[in-house]
């Protein structure tokens, strides 16, 4: 028996799209069911999972469906630590969620100068955008981080500015470890 790989169209509401929710049960209706002689028992999902492969499975109402959404990154490449920041799929999507939504905020006033007052107020802007997705639990512990928050003048470029923003993102609950206690 051969199998065959097609393209297939995966389209999913925007509301899963906002980061941190997890693409996890998320379904694939485009994808065909496969027969359940051929189906990967959870032993070998988990031995795919902690290779770096991202899974799907069979739901509980027979549709395709993602088990979770993984990636190879497993160390840091600067350092070789081990580093689990963008192993999970929504690491990358917050980090990429967090700067646009900054970006965007510095865009709707562009024009500013490189004074003190200025760094001050894009440093506040900065806060308040960070708190604004702390309440909607993309990141957290803002409050608690909220003075290693700097805007800076450039060290090197007269006309720039460093901003180093902290940023603990929300992961997702993957793993359930639960303990039965029978009487």
């Amino acid at each position: 028996m051969s199998l065959s790989w097609q393209p297939v169209s995966l389209r999913l509401s925007q509301a899963r799209l906002i980061p941190p929710s997890p693409f996890n049960g998320c379904k694939l209706p485009a994808l065909p069911v496969v027969d359940g002689s051929l189906r990967l028992t959870k032993t070998r999902i988990e031995q795919a999972l902690n290779d770096g492969v991202a899974m799907v499975n069979v739901g509980h109402d027979s549709k395709p469906e993602i088990v979770r959404l993984i990636s190879t990154y497993r160390t840091n490449p600067v350092t070789g630590q081990a580093d689990d920041l963008l192993l999970d799929i929504n690491g990358a999507l917050v980090l990429r969620y967090v700067r646009r939504d900054l970006r965007a905020a510095v865009a709707a006033n562009p024009r500013r100068k490189n004074t003190d007052a200025s760094r001050r107020d894009l440093r506040s802007l900065f806060l308040d955008r960070c708190l604004k997705m702390d309440d909607a639990e993309i990141l957290e512990h803002v409050a608690a981080t909220k003075n290693e928050l700097t805007v800076m003048q450039s060290t090197t470029d007269k006309t720039a500015v460093d901003a180093r923003i902290p940023s603990h993102w929300v992961r997702g609950m993957h793993v359930i470890n639960t303990t039965l206690d029978v009487y």
